[in-house]
């Protein structure tokens, strides 16, 4: 039986924070604005630290349930 060796994979991520409530994140090539709605004194660029944290969790579940 062959042996398959594991894939070693290296993640690098940088954010700045323009504001209090702003953080602008790279990743890969990609840029993405973690922020707060205006009625929680942000500036609506971007999703919140909620949605961001469930958007993942969700995009996590439909990688590994489509291994399946």
């Amino acid at each position: 039986m062959a042996i398959k060796m594991k894939t070693v994979v290296t993640y690098r991520a940088s954010a700045k924070c323009p504001t209090h409530s702003c953080t602008e994140t790279h990743e890969r090539n990609l840029h993405g604005v973690i922020d707060e709605p205006i009625e929680r004194n942000g500036t609506n660029l971007g999703h919140t630290q909620t949605e961001a944290a469930m958007t993942a969790l969700i995009a996590c579940t439909n990688v590994v349930g489509a291994a399946f």
